[in-house]
């Protein structure tokens, strides 16, 4: 194993030689340097765990020392590994002067790198990177590296080959075809790329062909001709010509995508961000004889310039880094204004907006501008590298023009002013904010019988402004008020905040809960099909920590949106509006507000329904030994029914939310888990639910569900093909079924077979979903958002039909970036079936030990909903399916890496005239129980069982963590199936152990069909584990 870095040059150093002719860029060979007394060199030493290794001393010409010698080789830091790459491991690179003269060395920049994306991507290429002055401080300048990690299933395939030894494989390297080849060398791509490339500009050769001008598809700038062809477009009568339409079409997609958001993370993992703002230079301030400054804020943090005195036009160049603060002083009032929210640069190309120009405005009338401010800013993630935002300035810098402005590309450039009104009617089964000691002291002090502990209100953040409601008395309060705020369409601040919190006399205000509101996801700013945003009135579904107060503070942060949601805590009928305004004498810093709006008609409002949530638990094993030697049952709810507060889960023996109390008995060869003894009798729980049937929403989304699903067996089968290296024709074959697919989105009934589990629907065959979009649905009593997302949807949909029906080049190096189009397509179709108001509340299913909630799981209620249409039916409804709990835990917290417990359950939502159907689906065999259900009805008897064989061959592992002081393992697997658990040999000492032993499974029970034994035995869990310490370091849930 080997780290290898290689150092390119050092570029825009505010030292360097006098001597103008030593070096010639036109001739391929530099001129040799005369050197004197005064030359200044630059060396550079390179840190990694605790080895300093040298460069040679390389002279300083016009600012740069270039460290590539005569045979365009670079210097090479070779660092030779005993142990795997870690993820706090990290290189320092200190940057030296030195003359003849004088021999001492002057340390003038440093560099460090975190290497934890090294260890996926084995490459990182960074053309730019920006150093630090000794105090941390961000300088202008840069060096450029590429570094290289050497695994060890790298070293045997060069082995293999004949190679012994790792210098081979870098003097092989054409380096001048690596700088326009990025991170093609051993199939490793790395997400940071140099831009200018050439090969770039090759993989990027099929974009060109449609969008009409040479910049990059998904570049954070457009063209000026370009930006008049949109604009253009948009005003003109005259009929669009073909590659007009194909690129309005592109930049459809482009901007959907952007919309959709490009983070595909944990939304709930606390994540270390650095962001970089470069203030550059101002210009036509408001005012006369000022003294300009700026003021970044992010959060709670500021930071600001110096201070210019008698200009309007200053020029700053200052880096405001997110650990270091330049100066700071009393706030003055601004003069102009400018905000953009995090979101919206992340999901820019490599997070940044580099040199764009932002519009400043008054802060007493948006209308009014004051100034522009050139501006860069930057978001990266720790381990990654950052972009560099401290380009060269340039006389195009300074221009105002359209493509400079500081907007979003593929985003109208033309932004107005509009006004957001959120109408706040009234909330339903909110949790008291007290505990029952408290609360029956405070009754009896107030002496009112209607008095109850809480005292809820609403608060809304936008664009750095808090407005807030009145506070009710209740759990049911009625606001009936409505608050106004000023805005940018499109928003390039695209979040609103909304929390409900109950208002306290003593002690501080406590939250309830809170939520998000993407403006993307309520709006739309392409021309073709856009609209303001626009919400509701509807029912938004608010959750957090546990309906019961507690002092304890440690689940607070999952109100604040700090962690998933655990529990239901009520709901909230809201509306948003939004009118276009003149923005004269219109403040964005102030709020009106409104009250006394009555309550929404009810006729608006679709009929109300009884839904049915069914559940039946076949096995449940794999249950940490953690929660002690206790009495276990499971809880099954949707939204306030089928929850069982503290007092009533002591006597739920009558209660059909709640299954009887199991104990739990040990698993085979497992001294780490415990299974119940679920045996022929499967305890079965369910609940009711009323509330206005939204199901058109539901089966929308299930339809776009299944089409992405779908779509990626598709894909998959396409790119499996593109792997083995098929003929075109094959290839083109498999495009075309993506395409007709695409053309067509069937529901997918007329490809099933006659089952129990299809109720027979194969002889029908339902619309396609674009006829389902045009169809005319006025009696499922739509809002406005409904009818606008159902006509976005389609407008999409007709951008995917154009898209990928373009002509395709099936050339080998072309393959894989078709490849990477379509999955681009896979995923809006799934980004586009997630709608922002809710039909239903979410599932949820908890683990009850001795009384107490220990383990849960949260799924979305469309995922379970039951239709006769096998593309409108959820994607987990009617079959048995496999879910592994988890504690609840605020985003500050570790993931707990051990398994809490597997559970087989079956699923089931529906209608109460739909009640007969929940049978059907199960798996056959069983005694059928009376209908309707009953609080008596616990379970279900299965007549006989059946023994299956299960054979886990194990090969080996690769690159696994070091668990021990010697920096080694002691591998071995744990494999679970069914109610039994089966380890390997424990081989000493070995990061990367080789088992070949095959493991049999002889009695795993089922019950039912043939057809269903995958369902109903499970998942196979793979665990791995150091012998010493007993600690999990890998955990697959699905094998």
């Amino acid at each position: 194993m080997a780290l290898i870095i290689f150092l390119f040059k050092v570029a825009d150093l505010e030292i360097g030689n006098t001597i103008s002719d030593v070096f010639d860029e036109s001739q391929e060979q530099t001129t040799q340097l005369i050197v004197d007394d005064s030359t200044i060199l630059l060396c550079t030493k390179v840190i990694f765990r605790g080895i300093n290794l040298w460069s040679n001393n390389v002279p300083i010409q016009n600012g740069t020392a270039n460290f590539v010698a005569r045979g365009k080789k670079p210097h090479r830091f070779n660092f030779n590994l005993a142990t795997m790459l870690l993820p706090d491991d990290k290189i320092r690179m200190e940057f030296y002067t030195v003359t003849v003269k004088r021999k001492h060395k002057k340390m003038i920049a440093i560099y460090e790198l975190i290497l934890e994306s090294l260890m996926d991507s084995k490459y990182i290429y960074l053309s730019q990177e920006n150093l630090s002055d000794s105090n941390n401080y961000i300088i202008k300048s840069t060096v450029q590296l590429k570094i290289y990690y050497i695994t060890p299933s790298i070293d045997k395939e060069r082995i293999a080959l004949g190679e012994t030894e790792t210098v081979n494989l870098v003097d092989s390297i054409d380096w001048i075809s690596s700088l326009d080849d990025e991170a093609r060398h051993g199939g490793h791509r790395h997400r940071h790329r140099h831009i200018n490339s050439k090969g770039e500009r090759r993989l990027k050769k099929l974009h060109v062909k449609f969008v009409g001008h040479t910049d990059d598809a998904d570049s954070d700038s457009l063209s000026d001709s370009a930006f008049n062809v949109n604009q253009n477009s948009n005003e003109t009568s005259l009929p669009l010509t073909e590659d007009e339409k194909i690129k309005v079409q592109y930049h459809n997609l482009e901007l959907l995508e952007k919309s959709l958001g490009r983070y595909d993370g944990d939304a709930y993992q606390m994540i270390q961000w650095q962001i970089m703002v470069n203030i550059i230079q101002g210009r036509n301030f408001a005012g006369v004889d000022i003294n300009p400054y700026v003021c970044v804020q992010i959060g709670y943090q500021k930071r600001y310039t110096g201070v210019h005195k008698c200009t309007n036009s200053p020029f700053f160049g200052d880096v405001h880094h997110a650990k270091k603060i330049i100066s700071t002083f009393t706030d003055t009032n601004p003069i102009g204004v400018f905000k953009v929210d995090v979101a919206t640069v992340y999901n820019e190309k490599d997070q940044a907006f580099e040199r764009k120009w932002a519009q400043l405005v008054n802060p007493d009338s948006i209308k009014a501008p004051c100034g522009h401010l050139l501006v860069s800013v930057g978001i990266t993630q720790r381990g990654f590298s950052t972009k560099n935002i401290l380009g060269e300035s340039t006389q195009e810098d300074d221009e105002l023009k359209p493509s400079k402005e500081f907007i979003p590309a593929f985003m109208p450039r033309r932004l107005f002013p509009v006004q957001l009104k959120m109408t706040f009617f009234t909330a339903t089964e909110l949790p008291e904010m007290m505990t029952d000691f408290l609360a029956t002291v405070s009754k009896k002090i107030l002496a009112a019988d209607g008095w109850e502990p809480v005292d809820p209100y609403v608060e809304v953040t936008y664009n750095a402004i808090q407005a807030t409601t009145e506070y009710r008395n209740g759990t049911s309060p009625v606001w009936g008020e409505a608050l106004y705020l000023i805005g940018q369409f499109p928003p390039l601040v695209r979040t609103i905040k909304v929390s409900l919190k109950d208002h306290a006399t003593v002690q501080q205000d406590r939250t309830i809960t809170s939520f998000l509101i993407d403006l993307f996801s309520i709006s739309e700013s392409n021309p073709l099909a856009g609209f303001l945003p626009t919400f509701g009135p509807t029912w938004m579904f608010l959750y957090g920590s546990s309906r019961e107060y507690t002092i304890n503070k440690d689940h607070d942060g999952l109100g604040e949106g700090m962690g998933e949601g655990v529990c239901y805590r009520g709901r909230l009928l809201m509306e948003i509006e939004c009118h276009p305004i003149s923005g004269e004498h219109a403040s964005n810093m102030n709020v009106q507000k409104e009250s006394g709006i009555q309550f929404p008609e009810s006729y608006i409002f679709p009929m109300k329904r009884t839904f049915i949530l069914f559940g039946c638990i076949y096995d449940v094993t794999m249950i940490d030994k953690a929660f002690g030697n206790a009495i276990i049952c499971f809880e099954l709810s949707i939204g306030s029914s089928g929850y069982l507060n503290t007092n009533q889960l002591a006597t739920h023996q009558s209660v059909s939310s709640v299954t009887r109390p199991y104990p739990r008995i040990p698993i085979d060869n497992n001294a780490r888990h415990f299974r119940l003894p679920i045996d022929l009798q499967k305890p079965i729980i369910f609940t009711k639910y009323i509330f206005h049937d939204y199901s058109y929403r539901m089966t929308l989304s299930n339809r776009l569900k299944h089409a992405a699903n779908d779509m990626l067996k598709l894909i998959r089968d396409f790119e499996f093909n593109v792997n083995s290296k098929v003929s075109d024709e094959i290839l083109i074959q498999k495009y075309q079924k993506l395409e007709e697919y695409i053309h067509t989105l069937p529901c997918g009934c007329n490809e099933l077979k006659p089952t129990s589990n299809n109720l027979g629907v194969t002889e029908t065959v339902h619309p396609s979903l674009s006829e389902v979009l045009t169809f005319s649905k006025s009696n499922n009593r739509m809002n406005t958002l409904d009818e606008k997302r159902r006509t976005r949807i389609l407008h999409n949909l007709e951008s995917l039909k154009i898209w990928i029906s373009k002509a395709c080049d099936f050339d080998e190096v072309k393959r894989y970036e078709i490849v990477k189009e379509l999955y681009k397509i896979a995923r809006t179709l799934r980004q586009l079936s997630i709608d922002v108001q809710p039909s239903l509340p979410d599932v949820f299913l908890w683990m009850i030990c001795n009384s107490k909630r220990v383990a849960y799981v949260r799924l979305q209620p469309e995922d379970l909903l039951f239709s006769a249409c096998q593309g409108e039916r959820g994607v987990y409804n009617g079959r048995v399916q496999t879910l592994f709990l988890q504690t609840p835990r605020t985003s500050d917290k570790p993931i707990k890496s051990s398994t809490n417990a597997k559970i087989q359950i079956y699923l089931w939502l529906g209608t109460e005239e739909q009640e007969l159907n929940i049978f059907k689906q199960l798996p056959t065999g069983f005694d059928m129980p009376p209908l309707p259900l009953t609080n008596d009805t616990k379970y279900i008897r299965y007549n006989g069982r059946s023994l299956y064989e299960l054979r886990c061959h194990c090969y080996k592992a690769r690159s696994l963590i070091a668990s021990d002081e010697t920096g080694f393992s002691d591998p071995y697997l744990s494999i679970t199936a069914g109610n039994e658990t089966q380890t390997t040999p424990i081989l000493k000492e070995s990061l990367c152990p080789q088992w070949n032993i095959t493991l049999v499974f002889r009695n795993l029970i089922h019950v039912g069909s043939r057809e269903t034994a995958e369902e109903i035995i499970g998942n196979v869990v793979v665990e791995c584990y150091d012998y010493d310490e007993l600690i999990s370091i890998a955990t697959w849930p699905e094998f």
